[in-house]
Parts: C-alpha cells; sequence; structure tokens
C-alpha cells in the first residue's frame, strides 16, 4: 500500500500493488481518492496498512488539502475487502495541534503495533512546514482496535525522519529511520519505553548513488519473514 498520484497529477492519492516475490511488485488498483472531510484529507500520502481484528481492512494515512500548506493530519480508512470500497473518514483520528508543549503544524508517517491488548502508533510531529524548528517523535495509544486514539505526545521510538516501527518474531519492537548518512536500526521490549531504543551504532545502509539514491532516500520499513529481514525503502532523485 503506498502514495501515488491521481492520474490527474493534481493530487496524491493511496494505491495498491502485489507481488509474486519480494522483490516484483505489479502496480494494482487505487485505493483512496477524493474526500469525506470537505478536502482536509484530498491529498493522501505515508500509508500504513492494517488488518483489525474484527476483519477490517485499515489504511492510516496523513492527509492535508494542498501542497502549499501541507497541514497534514493523521486519517483512517476501512473496507469490508482489501481492494474496498473504503468508507472515506469525515474527520482525522490524530489532528494537528497543541500535543505535550508543542504546537504541531504537520504529522508525517504513522506506523502502529500491538502490545498486550493496545495499540500503539508512532509518528512525527512538525512545529511548522516546510522548515521547522522542532520535528518530535509522538505516540498515540488505542484500546478499542483503532477505532479512536489517545495522543501521548513526545515518545522514544526512533521512527523520524520518515521512519516506522514494527514487532519482530522474537517479540521485540524494531524501529528504523533516516539520518543524513543512512538508516539506523534500534529494538525494545515495550514500543514506548523509557530508557529509549538499544540503536546500532553505525548505518544498517547508506546511499548509493545514482540511479536511485541521488539526493536522499526515507520512508523505510522493516518486514520479517521466516529467517530473513526486508527493509523495503523510496529513493530520490530530485531533478
Amino acid at each position: 500500500v503506498y502514495s501515488g498520484p491521481h492520474p490527474s497529477n493534481e493530487y496524491a492519492t493511496i494505491k495498491l500493488a502485489t507481488a509474486s516475490s519480494h522483490a516484483e511488485w505489479v502496480a494494482g488498483p487505487v485505493l483512496l481518492t477524493g474526500s469525506n472531510s470537505e478536502g482536509l484529507d484530498l491529498n493522501k500520502e505515508t500509508s500504513f496498512y492494517r488488518l483489525a481484528d474484527s476483519g477490517m481492512h485499515e489504511i492510516y494515512y496523513i492527509g492535508y488539502e494542498n501542497r502549499e500548506v501541507y497541514n497534514s493530519q493523521l486519517f483512517m480508512a476501512e473496507a469490508e475487502n482489501l481492494e474496498g470500497p473504503y468508507n472515506l473518514p469525515s474527520a482525522p483520528i490524530v489532528p494537528t495541534a497543541e500535543q505535550n508543549g508543542l504546537k504541531v503544524r504537520t504529522i508525517t508517517s504513522p506506523s502502529i503495533v500491538e502490545h498486550e491488548g493496545k495499540l500503539y502508533m508512532a509518528y512525527c510531529a512538525w512545529d511548522a512546514f516546510p522548515i521547522p524548528n522542532v520535528v518530535q517523535v509522538h505516540g498515540a495509544i488505542s484500546d478499542d482496535d483503532g477505532l479512536t486514539w489517545d495522543p501521548v505526545g513526545e515518545v522514544s521510538a526512533p521512527v523520524c525522519m520518515e521512519g516506522s516501527f514494527t514487532k519482530g518474531p522474537d517479540g521485540l519492537f524494531y524501529a528504523v529511520s533516516a539520518v543524513e548518512d543512512g538508516f539506523i536500526i534500534g529494538r525494545s521490549e515495550e514500543p514506548f519505553p523509557e530508557n529509549g531504543y538499544e540503536t546500532l551504532a553505525e548505518p544498517v545502509m547508506t546511499l548509493a548513488g545514482e540511479p536511485w539514491e541521488i539526493d536522499e532516500f526515507n520512508t523505510p520499513q522493516l518486514f520479517f519473514e521466516n529467517d530473513k529481514v526486508y527493509l523495503y525503502y523510496s529513493g530520490a532523485d530530485y531533478s
């Protein structure tokens, strides 16, 4: 589940791709387009898919009205089937507001894990856009299968900039984020530990250059299967 332009290229949508192997993906249908919130989520980016305990398919994403302002908030759409149709929300599940003393103007990159019967969401909270003074990792907790969320302010999961966290097969929580020279990974026994994550001293991956990693790479996500770990990410060439 990923972000991609509407055929008109006037706004961003959420799309689905399928794969016959971990590296051979085929673009599929548009899952989320349009708006049911008077345009607050016309543009949709940095999606996160979750199969709820209820059997509903949930897609979490940031939504914003136009690219010039980019005051993105967190939304969630749900459907009975993976390919939809999805019910678009009428309001954000986590709006931009003052959170733990920080006046949040923009939210990016939500990801979710489950721990002891509750859901924990981490995301990046910006105090301004495009040039922020402060970017913090903030969290929210849900005890009703993702229908409602309670923001808790700044948390210790190292997922910014534009990273994510996930639960590994060993029961530990793994966070990945982008720093200036590469991707870093940390782990913890809890989603939001008081003492922070145990983080590897060196990046696990660095920019390779042409053709796909010229200017930056971002939005990393870890995927575990059997005895392997897969790292998905996007690479950028600004030209």
